[in-house]
């Protein structure tokens, strides 16, 4: 079974990729076939693009000759047999590879531009924010679009695993061991560096989508704060030893996960 991240590499490399693993990965999520036709759309966008650019009268002719060019190089150097001050001019082979490739290069950057389209979401909606919590609201969002791949993973990690990254990532606390904490699905749990503050960044099965959860030993919010942008809602809130920040899409409970983390934590003090 194919899973989003590797599903998305392959739609990348071939977006008219026909072959029947990747076919089959397509009909499994609708998700899937929205995100392909969208790369589809774009593609041939830029195909276009790269077709209606003008080309210069008697270009191809001039790079296909071999004579043609080794006659302008040379006007150009004042040398003769292709050379210039012991330097050696372009031959057309050179020409013929370096074509290709610059088109690959071209095709290579508008794939990476149209792969990030959810970092220009990052437009905080303001709500009643101060200044310094809507940077604080941009800086936690940016982080969750830098590594938006962590929403596609798919990791079971247990409680007691969970815990040791908790320790090892100093967190201040742990998740005590009961039935609620054993019946969270935790996706990733990873260091990271958020908010400028040394943290750790959880992903959890939501029931609309993955929940992303900051949890940051460091008082960054004094005050419990909704923050918001175009895709996300997401609440940080104050803990014993630091803040909590948990974010989901629109239709997310994120308070019930707040108060289910704060509850079942454990502080070491």
């Amino acid at each position: 079974m194919m899973n989003d991240s590797e599903f998305k590499q392959r739609a990348y490399a071939d977006p008219q990729d026909n072959s029947p693993e990747f076919l089959a990965a397509l009909a499994e999520q609708p998700e899937r076939e929205a995100f392909l036709a969208s790369l589809q759309a774009f593609n041939m966008r830029l195909c276009e693009g790269l077709t209606s650019i003008p080309v210069p009268e008697g270009l191809r002719e001039r790079l296909l000759d071999p004579e043609s060019l080794a006659s302008r190089s040379a006007s150009r150097t004042g040398g003769a047999g292709g050379q210039a001050g012991g330097v050696l001019v372009s031959r057309p082979w050179l020409w013929q590879k370096a074509l290709p490739i610059a088109a690959s290069l071209l095709i290579a950057v508008g794939l990476v531009f149209f792969s990030l389209p959810q970092q220009q979401q990052q437009q905080v909606e303001p709500g009643n924010l101060s200044a310094s919590e809507q940077t604080l609201a941009r800086e936690v969002f940016g982080h969750i679009y830098a590594e938006i791949d962590f929403l596609d993973m798919n990791d079971h990690l247990s409680i007691a695993a969970l815990n040791q990254k908790m320790s090892l990532y100093e967190v201040g606390g742990h998740l005590g061991e009961n039935p609620v904490s054993h019946n969270l699905d935790v996706k990733v749990a990873e260091d990271c560096w958020v908010a400028q503050q040394y943290s750790m960044h959880m992903v959890i099965a939501g029931e609309k989508g993955p929940v992303t959860i900051f949890m940051i030993p460091s008082a960054i919010a004094r005050s419990t704060m909704s923050i918001s942008d175009s895709r996300f809602d997401g609440i940080v809130s104050p803990t014993p030893k630091g803040n909590l920040v948990v974010v989901g899409e629109k239709q997310e409970s994120i308070g019930r996960y707040v108060n289910l983390i704060a509850s079942n934590m454990e502080w070491e003090y």
